[in-house]
Parts: C-alpha cells; sequence; structure tokens
C-alpha cells in the first residue's frame, strides 16, 4: 500500500492542511482564456420601481455591473412569460423542529394551488438523506394531500439540536484542553455540510433556463459553532481558518444564486414572536408633539424611523437564522418567519422579472460579483449577488465530499486514474480521458481537476486547479500528470475531472 509523507501542500493545488474544508477560487495553469462575448440572464425584482415606472419599464433603464464592470443590457421580460416554474419544497428535518415541519406544510398546501399554477411542485424530505416525496405534478389537490400527510407524520427533526444537547448533558463540564470537545464540534459541522452539500448538488442541476424557486423549510444553523464546543477563551486565542459552517454558508448562498435560484427560506413560527424588545417609555410632551405636530422652528430632534418588524429584526440578529439570510438575500429571496409573511412572500415570485445582459466573462468556472441598479437614480435593486461561468467550485467540493461519503454520482466521463510514488514523498498522479463528441469543444479549453481524501478523525479536504486541456489525441485523448503530496495515514483518494465549456464531468477513486 503506498503511504505518502506529510506535506505542507497537496497536488500542487497548494492548500495547506489548516484550510481543511475550505476552498479557494481555483488556480490557473495556463488555462486558455479566449474571449467570447455571449448573453446572460439574471432575475430581477421591480417592486421598488413605481406602478407607473414599472410600466414602463425597459431594457435601457437598467444598469448591471458585473465584477465592477459595467455591462450592456440587452433585454428585460416578465418572467411569468418566461416559461413554467420548476418548485421544489424542500424539508431538511436534520436542521428543523418538528413543528417548523407541521406548520411549514399545512401553510404549503393552503398555497398549493398558486404554486401549480406556477409550474410543475416537487416536494424532498432530506432526513437526512434527501428522498423525493411527491412529484414533479401540478395537481394541486396531489400535492395538498402530500403536504398533509408530511404534517401528520412522526420525523426525527432537528438533529443539530440532538447534538447540542448531548453534548450539554455528557461534555459540557469536559476541561475546555479536552480532545472530546473537538470531536462534538465536528460532528456539528459535518452534519451542516453534509446537509449543505445535498442542497448545493441538487441546485447545480438548475432548471435549464426556466424560472426556478427554493421553498427551504429549515431552522438554520451556527456558522461558527466553535465557542459553544470549545469555550470562547480557547477560540479568542487559537488562530485558524473560517469555520467550515461559515464556508458551506456562503457555499450555498453562492450555489443558489449562481443557478438563479430564488430562494424563500421558511424558519417558520405561528402568531407573534415572542420577544421581550420594547419601546422606551416617551414624556408627556413627545407624546403632545406626536399627536398635535407642534410648532417648531426646526426639525423635531424626537422624529421616529419607521419602526423595524420583529420578525425582520429577529431575523437581523438571531446566529442561527444568518446562514438562511445569508441564502435569501444572496438569491433575491426572503426569510419567511411569521404566518402572515407567508402568503405575501410567496406571491410575490409572480412579480419577478429577468434581464439579460452581454458578458465577456471566462468560462472558468468562476463566480462573479454582480449588481442591477436604476439608470434614474443609480438605487440598488433586488438581484442575485452572484453569476456563474460553467460550474462553480463550489458545486465540485460538494459531489467530491459526496463520494467520499459514498452518497454521490460520479459523472458521466470515463477517468482513468493511477499513482505511482516519486521522489522525496512525492507521487506522480496520472490522469487519462477521452473526450470523444466533444473534443472538438474541449480542445485548448479550461478543465478542472479536483482532489479529495478523508483522513481519520479529520473533516474532508478537497483542492482544485484549473489547466488548459492543451492538444488532444485520437478520440480526444487527454492525459495529464500531477504531482501530489499527501497526509501519513490517508489510504483512499477521489479524483474529478472537468471540461468547464461543455460542463462535463466524470471521477475515480484511488487505493493508496
Amino acid at each position: 500500500m503506498l503511504r505518502l509523507a506529510l506535506s505542507a501542500t497537496l497536488l500542487c493545488l497548494v492548500a495547506p492542511p489548516l484550510a481543511v474544508g475550505v476552498a479557494a477560487q481555483p488556480e490557473t495553469d495556463a488555462a486558455a482564456e479566449e474571449i467570447t462575448v455571449f448573453e446572460s440572464q439574471l432575475v430581477v425584482d421591480l417592486g421598488r420601481l413605481g406602478a407607473r415606472e414599472l410600466r414602463r419599464a425597459e431594457a435601457q433603464d437598467l444598469l448591471v455591473f458585473e465584477g465592477g464592470a459595467p455591462r450592456t443590457v440587452t433585454n428585460l421580460q416578465r418572467l411569468r412569460t418566461a416559461g413554467d416554474w420548476r418548485i421544489v419544497i424542500y424539508f431538511d428535518a436534520a436542521l428543523s423542529r418538528g413543528r417548523t415541519i407541521r406548520l411549514s406544510s399545512l401553510e404549503l398546501g393552503g398555497m398549493a394551488e398558486f404554486l401549480c399554477d406556477l409550474g410543475p411542485v416537487e416536494v424532498v424530505l432530506a432526513d437526512p438523506s434527501p428522498n423525493l416525496l411527491f412529484g414533479p405534478s401540478r395537481d394541486h389537490k396531489l400535492l395538498t394531500a402530500a403536504l398533509t400527510e408530511l404534517a401528520a407524520r412522526e420525523i426525527e427533526a432537528d438533529l443539530l439540536q440532538a447534538k447540542r444537547k448531548e453534548f450539554k448533558t455528557r461534555g459540557g463540564d469536559l476541561a475546555l484542553t479536552d480532545p472530546r470537545r473537538e470531536t462534538y464540534l465536528r460532528a456539528e459541522e459535518e452534519l451542516v455540510r453534509t446537509q449543505v452539500d445535498h442542497l448545493i448538488r441538487m441546485g447545480a442541476q438548475g432548471c435549464d433556463g426556466a424560472p426556478c424557486a427554493l421553498l427551504l423549510v429549515s431552522d438554520g444553523f451556527f456558522e461558527d459553532p466553535r465557542n459553544h464546543y470549545l469555550g470562547k477563551e480557547r477560540v479568542q486565542t487559537e488562530a485558524g481558518a473560517p469555520s467550515p459552517a461559515l464556508v458551506a454558508s456562503f457555499d450555498l448562498a453562492i450555489t443558489m444564486a449562481a443557478y438563479e435560484w430564488i430562494s424563500l427560506a421558511l424558519p417558520l413560527r405561528e402568531g407573534e414572536l415572542d420577544t421581550s424588545v420594547k419601546e422606551l417609555a416617551s414624556s408627556d410632551f413627545d407624546r403632545f408633539i406626536d399627536l398635535t405636530g407642534g410648532v417648531q422652528m426646526v426639525p423635531k430632534g424626537t422624529a421616529k424611523p419607521p419602526k423595524l418588524p420583529l420578525e425582520a429584526l429577529e431575523v437581523s440578529v438571531l446566529p442561527i437564522l444568518q446562514p438562511l439570510r445569508r441564502l435569501a438575500e444572496g438569491t433575491a429571496g426572503s426569510v419567511v418567519r411569521v404566518v402572515s409573511q407567508f402568503e405575501r412572500d410567496i406571491t410575490r415570485l409572480e412579480d419577478l422579472w429577468r434581464i439579460y445582459f452581454l458578458t465577456d466573462r471566462a468560462l472558468d468556472g468562476r463566480v462573479r460579483p454582480v449588481e442591477v441598479r436604476t439608470l434614474r437614480d443609480s438605487s440598488v435593486l433586488r438581484a442575485p449577488l452572484w453569476v456563474r461561468s460553467s460550474t462553480p467550485q463550489q458545486v465540485a467540493g460538494a459531489r467530491l465530499r459526496g463520494l467520499l461519503e459514498g452518497s454521490g454520482e460520479p459523472g458521466t466521463q470515463a477517468i482513468e486514474a493511477s499513482v505511482e510514488a516519486g521522489v522525496d514523498g512525492v507521487a506522480v498522479l496520472t490522469l487519462k480521458t477521452a473526450w470523444g463528441d466533444v473534443s472538438e469543444i474541449v480542445h485548448d479549453a479550461a478543465i478542472r481537476i479536483s482532489l479529495g481524501y478523508r483522513n481519520e478523525g479529520q473533516a474532508a479536504w478537497v483542492g482544485h486547479q484549473v489547466v488548459s486541456a492543451g492538444a488532444l489525441g485520437e478520440g480526444g485523448a487527454w492525459v495529464r500528470e500531477v504531482q501530489i503530496e499527501v497526509p501519513s495515514g490517508v489510504e483512499r483518494l477521489v479524483v474529478a475531472v472537468e471540461a468547464l465549456v461543455p460542463r462535463v464531468w466524470g471521477a475515480a477513486s484511488l487505493d493508496l
């Protein structure tokens, strides 16, 4: 069995072991950068415009900035005329309380006819692995029945809080330096990463140009659980990489935005919020001024700003809801916290638009920040915050982690991989494939090589590199050798290769 020495780098993909589970943007190795101008699209909410402006809205009234660069807007279209929606109702039971699932099921059942009018609806239950319970179908009566049945089921929900309760019962009294604290921490981080990866892989399937809506039933997760398990004092004194849960939160928001999913997060609860927030007492003089307007020579210094609804305040500050807020803001969606918001936010899907613009971004798998403004006053409109160029790196990482866990699909491209020991602890990884029918597209285009492994007791590690395909042999034959260094103790590698222009990929597993 081949065992390679511990090193600070892996694969020439240059990623230090401290960055376990954290994937940076891909490095390029002479990747082809042929500039091609093409038309891209983006969902946009024009609700900020007045009714009169909306009736007269034209493409030239809007500004698009991609990566800070202005883009030419070519067309503006109501989404309701763009074809049937793909609607996915996704219950993440592992990150949801049972009452959230029940309440959301019943409320969504009440909106079944509206949703089915938009397009085919699917219902997925992740408990923790995702399973399709219903659809895709436009039969609103069957959808209502399926959601009603789900509301009545006894589901093992809220695995995250169960893990925290176990730690409080069994591990809360452990010394701050006890390694068992890290074991509890890794268990929560891996649960979060796995549930996020399920969503990322589903989202990457896209909608083939049709509008997409994700209705995510979840109570969220903590983006940095280290204080809870390790203690605030210890975390402050230990430098390291960002929390894997924080990285997962950004990965989810970026991926769903890049594939144009409008995401409505549903950490739904009933009735008014139970909160201790109260308005400050005002004086008799303040009340008199409020009632009469008073006579003042200068603007009143005690004028109150518009009140922030308590549910919006809670979404803004409650730590466990921050991934849902990030997802909603990144995808032009919303967080539906109370039942009174429900119908308003879901019916808003019918009022969205799609904007078309010209871009020359390289198809290298990177995501680009994007912003839409009005020409009249340069105000920012609600729209997804990222656009993709081919398959984002976040998707490649989720695929590899799925394969390491035994739950992912290996792609459609047959990949041969072998490794031979070299000198000074360095080995050579040889990759082979034949691109066949897509050879002409792949020739000299960008190819992403991704590699992942799992060391016992640690989170999965993934690294990426984008290279030029170069000249291909007969039948599109392609061979690439890469020097690798792998920590000792790793017995299995998973490697994936993707041609980023036709978006064709495959993976192989290696025993060391």
